[in-house]
């Protein structure tokens, strides 16, 4: 009796490891299909890949969020590089490029690498930038008909014509300015220019400024002076502004020798020396104007910016920046 009550134990035992066996078998098969599941990726053929996380799927906001930030991020650093960060949206990649692209070509005044640029509005600021710098540069009206915004193109055209009426060499010269206003500070310039030189009064009356016209009257009749004197007398005749000043004897003399000196100088403190407040009025206006024009000359054929905050003329402070 005991020997079969063993054999029937034995035998639930063996039953009973074979299910356990089988139980254990089950679980780990269920336990390792559902690992890869997890770690499954889809491949570019659509085939299941092992070894990556399934990449996130992102809403079209999302993805466009993303792309802003990298464009963002790429514009900051100015390296082409980043511009790969854009992920979702090929024109945005392609805009970074020609953005970043951009700058670099205007640094580098090369017009030929404006041709890269794929966005053809962006393609024609780059060439119509390039010629206005190199018009500012080289004084070169030329270049600025290659410009092709209306708008830019008269500004080059007059600025240079601006610069150029300060050394009119002829009143022909000013009438290529369209600007009439500007036309009529390059005659003034000139008819200055021309009376002193050929100590001519009656040409003063050509200025139609009243207070430099009044200016270029008192030059004349001083130079005269100063002429007629050296001529009764054999003296060592003055060759400087300040040697100058510091023989006059009248105080039309000493304000005409101030007021050389403020622009000489570069130091509008000679205007308030003048003898008159209409005057020293005068020369704080005349004399800022004309030292705005030399900083411009300066800046921007030194490709210097810093020089244009020197400039007191807000207006062409800012077309001195914009022209570097």
């Amino acid at each position: 009796m005991r020997s079969k009550k063993g054999g029937i134990k034995a035998w639930l035992i063996f039953v009973l490891i074979i299910v356990i066996s089988f139980g254990a078998l089950l679980y780990l098969k269920n336990f390792y299909k559902s690992a890869e599941e997890e770690v499954a990726v889809v491949t570019e053929d659509g085939a299941p890949g092992k070894g990556f996380a399934k990449l996130p799927e992102f809403t079209e906001e999302e993805k466009a969020e993303l792309d802003n930030d990298a464009l963002n991020n790429a514009l900051s650093s100015g390296n082409l590089e980043d511009c790969e960060e854009i992920t979702y949206d090929e024109e945005l990649k392609q805009q970074c490029y020609d953005n970043l692209n951009y700058s670099k070509i205007l640094r580098s005044g090369d017009e030929s690498q404006c041709e890269s640029l794929s966005d053809p509005d962006l393609k024609q600021q780059c060439y119509d930038k390039i010629y206005f710098s190199a018009a500012m540069d080289t004084f070169d009206l030329s270049l600025c008909e290659k410009i092709t915004d209306v708008d830019l193109k008269d500004n080059c055209s007059n600025q240079i014509k601006v610069v150029m009426g300060r050394t009119a060499s002829s009143a022909a010269d000013c009438d290529s300015i369209s600007d009439s206003v500007l036309k009529q500070e390059c005659l003034n310039n000139y008819y200055f220019s021309s009376s002193t030189d050929e100590l001519n009064v009656e040409s003063c009356s050509s200025i139609t400024n009243v207070q430099l016209q009044s200016r270029c009257v008192s030059t004349v009749e001083q130079n005269i002076k100063v002429i007629e004197l050296s001529k009764q007398t054999v003296v060592d005749l003055p060759e400087s502004t300040e040697e100058i000043l510091e023989a006059c004897q009248t105080a039309d003399c000493k304000d005409n020798a101030n007021y050389d000196l403020a622009f000489e100088e570069k130091d509008l403190s000679y205007c308030n020396k003048l003898s008159t407040s209409e005057g020293v009025q005068s020369c704080l206006k005349e004399q800022t104007e004309n030292l705005d024009q030399y900083y411009l000359r300066q800046a921007i054929a030194m490709r210097d910016e810093s020089i244009c905050s020197q400039i007191a003329d807000d207006s062409l402070q800012e077309l001195c920046t914009s022209s570097i």
